[in-house]
């Protein structure tokens, strides 16, 4: 599950992964809501509620909950957790009757992992990786060639000089996005495919000394790395 603020709208979201009937892994979108609240611990834990509840589920089915590394997500699943064991009420709202073997296997299983564990949580690894990549990114030496990066991209993107490189390479300079992972590696690749033009282009303003362009090559080529892995952990499965 994983909450967003756009435009002034609050928005919740929340995914299911688990297995069919058929024995293949699947994933729904089981909610996206567009919340008139922020995004605290308590109000997470009533969308949740709201959404288990819409779709017959009780916590007792819920093996792992994915959320980011977001202190209301972290308190909103341990406080979810330590309310997992099964309440009257939601002990009433199991399926009486003959079960099928599926079901049987599926019970027990839950009531065995529900004897050793509560409702595990478990950290978003995309997330994770982004938060130690924008960590590195604050050492002093690259924090100051990223600005430097940036103010050739702003520059890049005046009019003028925009036009200029559509004309040559057909395509413009990318501004990176503190809310976009991997737009940082994004913004430096581009600027390396446009480096020619803008060497011709010979405007102060876009120009760098062959030093720096290599540090950016270098720099590109260690971001590379977990841009390409985030995107391998965001595919489908």
């Amino acid at each position: 599950m994983d909450a967003c603020t756009r435009h002034g709208v609050n928005y919740f979201g929340l995914n299911a992964q688990f297995v069919d009937s058929s024995s293949e892994l699947t994933i729904i979108t089981m909610a996206v809501k567009d919340t008139d609240n922020q995004h605290s611990n308590t109000f997470i834990q009533t969308l949740v509620a709201d959404v288990l509840r819409d779709f017959e589920i009780i916590k007792k089915q819920v093996l792992a909950v994915v959320t980011d590394n977001a202190s209301n997500m972290t308190l909103a699943v341990k406080t979810l957790s330590e309310d997992s064991v099964v309440d009257e009420n939601e002990a009433e709202s199991e399926q009486e009757g003959t079960a099928t073997l599926v079901e049987t296997i599926a019970s027990a299983f839950a009531d065995y992992s529900q004897e050793f564990s509560t409702m595990s949580h478990m950290r978003c690894a995309a997330h994770t990786l982004q938060l130690a990549s924008r960590d590195g990114l604050k050492i002093n030496a690259v924090a100051s060639l990223i600005s430097r990066i940036c103010h050739v991209v702003v520059a890049a993107r005046t009019p003028k000089i925009d036009a200029i490189l559509k004309r040559k390479v057909y395509k413009g300079a990318i501004l990176d996005q503190a809310t976009s992972w991997g737009s940082t590696h994004l913004m430096i690749e581009r600027l390396l495919e446009l480096k020619d033009t803008l060497v011709d282009i010979a405007h102060p303003d876009v120009s760098l000394p062959e030093v720096q362009w290599n540090e950016i090559k270098g720099l590109e080529s260690t971001l590379r790395h977990p841009f390409l892995f985030t995107k391998k952990l965001q595919a489908a499965i």
